[in-house]
C-alpha cells in the first residue's frame, strides 16, 4: 500500500495523482487538465468580492473532470471541491504579485483506485464491500471505516461462525468481537489483527472523528488478514511438504 499517495489533501490541475489504475492495475492516473471544469459558488464568491480586503484565495468552486490511465488510456470521472491557493515568485513579485491557482479536493471517483491489493481468492461479496469503501474514502471517512467493519461481519458469516449461543437456557447474540475470537481460536496473531480492525470501525460508528491515517491502518491490516486467510502461501507450502514427507517421495510419484 502506497500510504503517502492517499494522505495527500489536494492536487493541482496539472498534477499526476500517482493513483494506480483500477482497470489495468498497471498504469497511473493523470488529471486531464483540459477536461477539468470549475463551477463557481456564485453567491459565496459574489459576497466575498464585496469586501474591501478581498483576496482571490477566498473564492470557492466545485469541479468535475476526468482521470486518464497512462497505460490503458481508460478515463474515469472524478469530482469534488476546489479552493484557490497562492504562491510567491520572489523574482517577479514586486511587478506581478502572488500567483493564484486552483487546487482540487477530491470527493468522488467513479471507479476508485484500489488502495490495497485484493486477491482473486477473496470472495466477491467481500471484494464488493471493499471497493465500495474505496469510494467512501474520499467523501466520508467514518462511513468508510464502518464499511471495512462490515467486511469482518461478512467474513464471519462466510465461515459460518455462529451469531448466537444458548446460555442459561437463554439465547444470547454474540458480538463481532466474540465471533472473531471463535474464528481465530487457533491463531492468536490473526485474532489480534482482526480485532484491531474492529476497533477502528467501532470508533467511527460512535461518530468520533478519525483520520485518513487511521483508515489506512485499517486497510493495511485488512490486506494482510485477507491474504493470510485466503491466500496463505505458508499453509500451501507446508501442505506440500507434509504430502512429500508422509510418503517419502516426490509428489509426481504419489498415486
Amino acid at each position: 500500500m502506497e500510504r503517502e499517495i492517499y494522505l495527500k489533501k489536494s492536487f493541482e490541475i496539472e498534477e499526476k495523482t500517482k493513483f494506480i489504475c483500477p482497470i489495468c492495475n498497471n498504469g497511473r492516473l493523470d488529471i486531464l487538465k483540459n477536461n477539468v471544469h470549475l463551477v463557481e459558488y456564485n453567491k459565496h464568491n459574489k459576497e466575498a468580492k464585496e469586501y474591501e480586503d478581498f483576496d482571490y484565495d477566498w473564492l470557492k468552486y466545485a469541479f468535475y473532470g476526468f482521470l486518464k490511465c497512462n497505460n490503458c488510456d481508460e478515463k474515469i470521472i472524478f469530482s469534488g471541491k476546489s479552493d484557490v491557493n497562492s504562491r510567491v515568485n520572489f523574482f517577479d513579485f514586486e511587478e506581478n504579485g502572488p500567483e493564484y491557482y486552483n487546487v482540487l479536493n477530491i470527493e468522488y471517483i467513479e471507479r476508485p483506485p484500489y488502495i490495497i491489493e485484493i486477491s482473486s481468492k477473496v470472495p466477491q461479496e467481500i471484494k464488493d464491500l471493499i471497493i465500495d469503501s474505496f469510494k467512501l474514502f474520499w467523501l466520508d471517512i467514518n462511513s468508510c471505516a464502518n464499511k471495512i467493519r462490515v467486511c469482518l461481519e461478512i467474513l464471519m458469516d462466510l465461515f459460518e461462525i455462529q451469531n448466537y449461543i444458548v446460555k442459561n437456557k437463554k439465547r444470547k447474540k454474540l458480538s463481532l468481537h466474540e465471533r472473531i475470537e471463535i474464528f481465530t481460536k487457533n491463531d492468536v496473531s490473526l485474532k489480534n489483527i482482526l480485532i484491531s480492525i474492529k476497533w477502528i470501525g467501532n470508533y467511527a460508528s460512535h461518530k468520533e472523528t478519525i483520520t485518513k491515517n487511521d483508515i489506512l491502518d485499517g486497510y493495511y491490516l485488512l490486506e494482510y488478514a485477507l491474504k493470510k486467510i485466503f491466500d496463505d502461501k505458508e499453509k500451501e507450502i507446508l501442505n506440500i511438504a507434509k504430502s512429500i514427507n508422509e510418503r517419502k517421495k516426490p509428489r509426481s510419484k504419489i498415486k
